[in-house]
Formats: C-alpha cells, structure tokens, sequence
C-alpha cells in the first residue's frame, strides 16, 4: 500500500502538470483570441492560484525527500 507522502507527491506532480498544460492552452488562446480573455477570466485566477501553490508543495515534497535520502545514504 502506497504512503500519504507518496500518494501525496503523486498526485502534487499530476495536478501541477495538468494546471501547468491548462495556463499554456490559455495563453496559446488568448493569443489566438484576445477577446476571449481566458487570462482575465476569474476561473483562470482561482486556477492560477491552485497552480502556484501546488508548484511550491511540490518544490518544498521534493526538496525535503532529496534531503531525507542524502541523509539516509551519508549514514
């Protein structure tokens, strides 16, 4: 069975890649169409948000796992 940390992490990477995939079809879009405004979009911002705060829990899950194994293999 798979650890909260893990499962954690796992689904951190997929919604932060997903969100991140969502923002360039929104900006590809809004290139295409500026009057469409999908960067303006109230929805767009509560993502924007959603995304940045899973980028910086994934940062933080990654770097604190990358510290935890070189502590583990320096012993």
């Amino acid at each position: 069975m798979m650890s909260f940390w893990r499962l954690f992490r796992c689904l951190l990477r997929h919604v932060t890649l997903i969100l991140a995939l969502t923002f360039l079809v929104f900006h590809v879009l809004d290139w295409y169409n500026p009057l469409m405004a999908f960067s303006m979009n109230p929805m767009s911002s509560t993502l924007l948000l959603i995304f940045s705060i899973s980028a910086v829990l994934l940062a933080l899950t990654e770097t604190i796992e990358a510290y935890r194994n070189r502590i583990k293999h320096n012993m």
